[in-house]
């Protein structure tokens, strides 16, 4: 039985991306070339977000191709999965020009460019750095900045470069008040050596009555673990006891990296035993934990 409505095509294609079968989404759309019916804006959105899925560059340009042939744009979907597609083949140029001729932007769009500049990490640094400058003013020209989803994922991308001072203008800039905003600051201050920073920013998020998250208190643990802080991990310790987030397995394994870290093994055996959801990872930390401090 032949297929002639786009509609039953598209429900099939976008079937297949959902449950991750984005090969099998790009054949069925080539059946659908043959059998020719007509794609949908809708159509090329699920092939362009299969083709970003397997880094098939070729068959997602033949895709955008079909979008300007069929008169699809402007269309704020089919372009943000354009850049999308784009920024994560590595083409993040190809990306922000399609970007910067967008009639209209929306926080995906920017998220889109912001994760594959994050993503490439490779080359001339300084002309990639360079390249992060223009991205954020043209971010803060936008008036974007505030967005807590553009701000975490401008944290997140200059922290994963190593450029921790641009992480805090992002911060900065943000103004936020959003736990996310904060948990990714946090975060970045901990993965890029700076622990006592963390740890100050966590008690300005207190002093303006944000309640902390999981991510939040694991990234503290391990703040405190690297700067040997034992006797600020307890008083966080007993804080996150207090919250609803400590039955968080991830926090918990933090919380015995870090008491093992600060010497306090006999602390790190507790947690775990009275831990619920142990996983590989919790049985890894008490493992060397134990084999750290001479227990057999």
């Amino acid at each position: 039985m032949v297929l002639e409505s786009p509609v039953s095509w598209n429900s099939l294609i976008h079937k297949l991306i959902e449950n991750r079968y984005h090969d099998d989404a790009i054949k069925l759309y080539k059946q659908m070339q043959e059998n020719r019916v007509p794609p949908t804006p809708r159509t090329l959105t699920s092939v362009l977000m299969a083709c970003a899925g397997l880094k098939a560059i070729s068959e997602g340009r033949q895709a955008h191709a079909q979008t300007i042939f069929r008169g699809f744009l402007p269309n704020l979907i089919l372009e943000t999965s354009l850049v999308d597609f784009y920024s994560k083949n590595g083409e993040v140029e190809s990306g922000r020009q399609m970007l910067e001729r967008m009639e209209e932007r929306n926080v995906c769009s920017w998220n889109s460019l912001i994760r594959g500049y994050s993503q490439l990490g490779i080359g001339d640094e300084d002309a990639l750095q360079e390249e992060f400058r223009s991205l954020h003013a043209y971010i803060i020209k936008s008036g974007l900045q505030t967005d807590r989803f553009v701000a975490t994922s401008l944290i997140t991308m200059y922290s994963e470069m190593q450029h921790f001072e641009n992480s805090r203008l992002a911060f900065s800039d943000a103004n936020s008040l959003d736990v996310g905003v904060w948990s990714s600051i946090i975060s970045a201050s901990t993965k890029n050596g700076e622990g006592e920073v963390a740890l100050r920013i966590f008690c300005e998020m207190l002093d303006l009555e944000i309640e902390p998250n999981q991510f939040i208190f694991s990234s503290l643990f391990t703040a405190c673990g690297n700067l040997s802080a034992m006797e600020m991990g307890k008083q966080i310790h007993a804080y996150c006891l207090k919250s609803r987030n400590f039955s968080d397995t991830a926090t918990q394994n933090s919380l015995i990296n870090m008491y093992s870290t600060c010497g306090w093994i006999e602390e790190a055996i507790k947690v775990f035993d009275l831990m619920k959801n142990q996983n590989v990872a919790s049985f890894n930390s008490i493992i060397l934990a134990l084999a750290q401090h001479g227990h057999p």
